[in-house]
């Protein structure tokens, strides 16, 4: 399920309420579907999202399906997690800020992985960043269990909590430069691939290639894309080039 070299270049954005994900997954060229369960489905959504969401868990894709459940103080991680299945990869925890709340993950997929035969802590969890109190706990958090993966950072709501102005379109790079580079030295320093960066542009928007080499360079392995051509792209982009190591 997990590439050889641990570096996943593209990790397609892709809401749980959905229709047609079947042939979305099929048909990728994304290394990653972050399968979405939060800010993606609105609310009166949700029931019918976990109902997709359990049967594409119930079968094998080539892309790693990393399940997005809600936020830990949503009371909705017990519900979400019902969604799992042999078919998903890895956990992704928006507005990561406590080590705690990755362990709850942990365990939780620990009891998951028993009761359906899966080998013990196969499934990775990944921290999502979204705020200031999560870039200063980074450190913590790539380490809160054996099961990370590797961080990443939501760009909009990281930029809004700091005050910073935010478009659908645009990002101030001066707003994320800082918190990018924390991830970056957390996630390396912990031992885990290095982290993703979040969308910034609409599909088809020119500079999405410029975008993903700017945080390539800094240590980032892939970004969060919106459409397959944005796939195709940011995989381009981060893979490895003439007389370059992936490490």
């Amino acid at each position: 399920m997990f590439r050889k070299d641990g570096w996943y270049r593209s990790i397609l954005y892709a809401p749980a309420h959905r229709d047609n994900l079947e042939q979305v997954f099929a048909n990728t060229p994304a290394d990653v579907v972050m399968l979405d369960l939060e800010d993606g489905v609105p609310l009166a959504d949700k029931p019918a999202a976990r109902v997709k969401a359990t049967a594409l868990a119930r079968q094998s894709w080539t892309p790693l399906v990393a399940l997005r459940v809600n936020k830990a103080d949503s009371g909705m991680i017990p519900e979400d997690l019902e969604c799992f299945g042999p078919g998903i990869g890895a956990v992704i925890l928006p507005k990561a800020e406590r080590v705690a709340d990755l362990q709850d993950i942990d365990r939780r997929l620990t009891e998951k992985e028993k009761a359906l035969g899966i080998e013990a802590g196969r499934t990775k969890i990944i921290g999502l960043v979204e705020s200031c109190l999560g870039a200063l706990e980074a450190a913590n958090l790539a380490r809160a269990t054996p099961r990370m993966l590797t961080l990443g950072i939501g760009a909009s709501d990281f930029v809004a909590d700091i005050g910073s102005p935010v478009t659908r379109a645009t990002l101030d790079p001066e707003a994320l430069s800082l918190p990018r580079r924390m991830l970056v030295l957390a996630a390396r320093a912990a031992g885990l691939s290095g982290p993703f960066d979040g969308g910034q542009f609409p599909p088809g928007k020119p500079g999405w290639g410029e975008a993903c080499d700017m945080v390539r360079r800094i240590g980032f392995q892939g970004k969060v894309c919106f459409d397959d051509a944005q796939a195709a792209e940011a995989n381009a982009v981060f893979s490895a080039r003439e007389g370059e190591t992936l490490r």
